[in-house]
């Protein structure tokens, strides 16, 4: 997992000046739904280098969080989803 100081690092990148190939790929990330959230979000954690920032084949992806919602609100958003 990450420190708290990591997540703040994590958090301050800068998507417009990383190297895009150096993003996580997360096309072939497979979601279990019968997973409980929790284990969802820590194999989320564990596949990707920067929560924050991945890559969806070229193209880069940064979460921003808003409305009041935290990095751990929005992973589990995305977690329950069911796109």
């Amino acid at each position: 997992m990450f420190s708290k100081e990591e997540l703040e690092e994590c958090r301050r990148a800068d998507i417009c000046s990383c190297d895009i190939n150096k993003l996580t790929d997360v096309t072939n990330l497979k979601v279990d739904v019968s997973e409980s959230v929790i284990n969802r979000a820590r194999k989320y954690f564990q596949f990707v280098r920067n929560p924050y920032m991945f890559r969806v084949g070229d193209i880069g992806v940064k979460i921003n969080c808003g409305n009041g919602k935290n990095l751990s609100d929005s992973i589990i958003d995305i977690a329950n989803s069911q796109h």
